[in-house]
């Protein structure tokens, strides 16, 4: 929008999330809270949404906006750093309506630059804020760190929505509805019908092992917080991890190839800005465990002369720090990141 920096703040409503390979389906299962949610919208009162992954917090929010009375401007960020406060304007060209502010996945934003000052204007100029964020670390963590930036989230959001799981007998009806498998290890999360993750798992069994070991790399960036907003990873990074790592040496038709046998079997997608992996198959799906403060410690000894990337690991770590029992150590390796990201971007070189 015009007056508005980066140009490119302004995100497609649910752009790359309304498609059937990312679970989205037509039909809706309503529940209580579906009308809460609207009625605060339209009432002009901000709301967060609480609930575990697959619970249905995304598509709770869209149905809401999709069933809004009036006219309303829809905003969605990008989880995007913002380097310059002085260019930072909120658009003045959306027309009439009141503005609404959507800040999906609302924990993603705080490890991103100043996002705090995106959350204060909009406050200020009487938009309507609507999140979501997932129940426990993650929204501890993003309390604290709003308490940090002397936000409370009790005065802006009041009480929080929280989206609770639906009983084997409710999914059976979505199932039958949609003619989707019901999984076996249903766990009470709507999505998971949609994600069909038992499907997934064994998938995920018959690949090679460099296919696993593209995939874990693309797991290990995932919790050092090394990619761009919707799950988008790099290659440059997943081949750096892949062959440092791993000691995989492919040849470029090799790689080529290997990341089209993960798109056939549904676990990637390709695209100019690289390679977009679903959140729920680098949590549930891939095997291995990823211990968080060790990760960072590798991943910054793997990208050490990435700046771009240590500056996202110290953001990783100064939010677990936020709320782990360790606070010191995730503080200790936030700022042994920034400092090594200081000796890439000197003043000589930018």
């Amino acid at each position: 929008q015009e007056g508005y920096s980066p140009p490119s703040l302004i995100y497609t409503l649910f752009d790359d999330t309304s498609k059937p390979e990312h679970g989205f389906d037509g039909y809706y299962y309503s529940r209580a809270h579906d009308e809460n949610i609207r009625k605060r919208i339209e009432a002009g009162s901000n709301v967060l949404l609480m609930a575990a992954p697959l619970a249905g917090k995304s598509r709770a929010i869209y149905q809401a906006l999709i069933a809004l009375h009036g006219s309303h401007r829809i905003i969605i960020p990008k989880i995007a750093d913002i380097p310059n406060l002085q260019d930072f304007r909120i658009p003045a060209c959306l027309g009439r309506g009141r503005k609404v502010l959507v800040l999906n996945d609302m924990d993603k934003y705080i490890a991103k630059q100043n996002f705090s000052h995106l959350l204060r204007e909009f406050l200020k100029a009487g938009t309507t804020v609507v999140a979501d964020c997932r129940s426990g670390p993650e929204y501890d963590m993003l309390c604290k760190y709003l308490e940090e930036c002397h936000i409370e989230v009790s005065i802006v959001f009041g009480n929080p929505i929280e989206i609770s799981s639906i009983t084997r007998e409710e999914a059976a009806v979505v199932s039958k509805s949609t003619h989707k498998k019901l999984p076996s290890t249903f766990d009470g999360n709507v999505g998971s019908i949609f994600l069909e993750l038992d499907a997934m798992r064994e998938r995920y069994k018959g690949l090679s092992p460099e296919g696993k070991s593209v995939l874990g790399s693309v797991r290990r960036l995932y919790y050092a917080g090394l990619y761009q907003e919707r799950g988008v990873f790099a290659q440059e990074r997943i081949k750096r991890l892949c062959r440092e790592r791993e000691g995989m040496d492919v040849k470029l038709y090799e790689w080529n190839a290997l990341l089209d046998t993960l798109k056939k079997e549904g676990f990637i997608e390709i695209s100019k800005a690289g390679v977009r992996v679903e959140e729920t198959y680098l949590e549930s799906v891939i095997d291995g465990d990823v211990a968080a403060l060790d990760n960072l410690r590798d991943m910054q000894g793997y990208f050490v002369s990435d700046g771009e990337a240590l500056i996202s690991i110290g953001s990783r770590a100064y939010t677990i720090g936020l709320v782990d029992i360790q606070k010191a150590v995730y503080m200790s390796q936030a700022i042994a990141a920034y400092e090594q990201a200081l000796s890439v971007f000197t003043l000589e070189r930018f």
